[in-house]
């Protein structure tokens, strides 16, 4: 008699890349103790003053408080980019769990988790079942940099990088299953609403496009036209703008210096040792000292190395890869030569998925994945620690809690302050208490309304005399007008009442847009 063999469990760093192995036990607490790790950072991140958000996010959260009185916009206030798509899961999040800093956060936790799961659903397409699970932990895990901005509600990034693994994810489908055509439809709309979003969309758009032509050409049409009808009506709120107003969102002009190749030179300077967790945010110090540039190239050396593997076996991730440099140093914003980083490191962000890929590959079999996990785990913590060092800073501010309380007490809601300090007091304040900014960044009409048309404007200013304080401004116009100023030192900040109204000069042209 014959007896039943029962199938050993295949070790999944041996399965081939497509095929479902059976886990055992402890691999899957292995990876549910690491997500779980993942999600607690994630939240303390989001409960601590890593957390504090600035005004450019708080416009964000303002934003969505409208949507839900049905207020639409397609871009952010008075700008001709940022697509507001992000806007809709913040207002149901308000809308089920009331308006918050953690709950504007929340659904970039979840976006974060959803970019994870893409991660390792196209990863298992060409890379063996424990690399693909090793790639979306190493996302989720690392470097400090992508998971900070990940939870950071700056209004395009998040949502423009799971719009581009979407559209990865639909083409290798497509591919998969030729016969099926609601993947090349879900690409079309996933990539125009990327497009909406943010022209970032190109770091996965045009490789993904490469990808495609390369290797599976034949398989293209005429399946891939159904993505275009698509991609013009996932884009559709970004033509309605355009046409209303004279195609502006392609006039962008960001005045950075450099040629092209200067901005290549960026990326591999500056733009992809941040990306990898070997320099840090704000700073821009590297993880170790005199050796960085040894380090620095042996990094380089085995990524090209994974490149290398990957388009041996046709790789979607590794073209992706093998493009960034080139896409990046057309983005003059993000490769801007006139600081060594540009604010936080956020244009950084979308090489995250690209890099765990690259790292994915080389964790075979255990022990060399077991040395990149603890490298890997050494530069989280060490870039949690850099960021951590500029805590103070992040948010633009010091809170603002004592300063709402003392302007409520005192009857003035109608408020100029900077930028940094006018989208905060607003969104904290729940509205009510309205500050428009009296320096930069963009601001919703109906506010410079209402703050210019009150009886008593007051103003707020940080103590700090920086660029962005326009109190040795306004003690000059009040001198000239001859108006006297009652000055409140509150906290970190001044609390100034002019004896008559005193407005400030428009920070930029009211004219331009609604």
């Amino acid at each position: 008699m014959t007896g039943t063999i029962a199938a050993p469990t295949t070790p999944v760093a041996d399965a081939p890349p497509g095929r479902s192995p059976r886990w055992s036990r402890p691999a899957l607490v292995l990876i549910a103790v690491l997500a779980l790790i993942g999600l607690g950072i994630r939240l303390w991140v989001m409960t601590g003053r890593l957390g504090a958000i600035d005004s450019d996010e708080a416009i964000t959260g303002l934003m969505a408080r409208h949507l839900l009185d049905g207020e639409f916009r397609a871009f952010f206030w008075r700008l001709a980019y940022s697509g507001t798509i992000a806007t809709y899961p913040i207002a149901l999040s308000f809308k089920l769990f009331g308006s918050s800093q953690f709950t504007l956060e929340l659904p970039y936790l979840f976006m974060s988790a959803g970019a994870a799961v893409c991660i390792w659903r196209i990863g298992v397409r060409f890379l063996r079942p424990f690399q693909a699970v090793f790639a979306a932990l190493a996302f989720w895990l690392w470097p400090a940099l992508a998971i900070w901005i990940g939870l950071k509600p700056l209004i395009f990034y998040v949502p423009t990088l799971l719009l581009g693994l979407g559209v990865m994810l639909c083409a290798l489908r497509a591919v998969e299953r030729p016969r099926n055509w609601a993947d090349w439809c879900g690409l079309g709309l996933l990539a125009g609403a990327g497009w909406w979003t943010s022209p970032n969309i190109v770091y996965f758009v045009v490789p993904t496009a490469l990808w495609l032509a390369i290797y599976h050409w034949r398989s293209l049409w005429p399946r891939a036209a159904l993505s275009v009808p698509f991609a013009i009506l996932g884009a559709l709120p970004w033509i309605w703008n355009d046409v209303h107003y004279g195609f502006n969102s392609l006039e962008a002009n960001y005045g950075a210096s450099g040629g092209y190749l200067d901005h290549l030179g960026y990326f591999f300077t500056h733009a992809l040792p941040a990306a990898l967790g070997l320099r840090a945010p704000f700073t821009g110090s590297w993880i170790i000292g005199t050796a960085h540039l040894f380090l620095y190239a042996i990094v380089l050396g085995l990524l090209a190395f994974s490149i290398w593997l990957g388009l041996r076996d046709r790789s979607l991730a590794a073209i992706g890869l093998l493009t960034l440099p080139f896409l990046f140093a057309l983005i003059p914003v993000a490769s801007n030569l006139d600081s060594d980083f540009i604010g936080n490191g956020r244009y950084f962000y979308f090489f995250a998925p690209f890099l765990a890929f690259a790292v994915a590959r080389l964790a075979r079999p255990v022990a060399p994945a077991s040395v990149l996990a603890v490298l890997l785990g050494i530069s989280t913590v060490w870039g949690f620690a850099k960021i951590n060092d500029f805590r103070d800073a992040i948010g633009g501010g010091p809170p603002l809690d004592r300063v709402i309380a003392t302007l409520d007490r005192q009857g003035h809601h109608e408020v100029f302050a900077s930028f940094w300090v006018s989208g905060r007091l607003t969104f904290e304040s729940r509205e009510r208490i309205i500050a428009v900014a009296t320096d930069l960044g963009p601001s919703f009409q109906g506010f410079e309304d209402r703050v210019r048309r009150a009886k008593l404007p007051v103003y707020v200013t940080t103590l700090d005399p920086g660029p962005f304080n326009p109190l040795a401004g306004l003690r000059d116009r009040a001198k000239a007008a001859g108006i006297t100023l009652h000055e409140t030192r509150v906290g970190d900040y001044l609390i100034v009442v002019p004896s008559r109204k005193l407005l400030a000069p428009p920070a930029f042209d009211l004219s331009t847009r609604p």
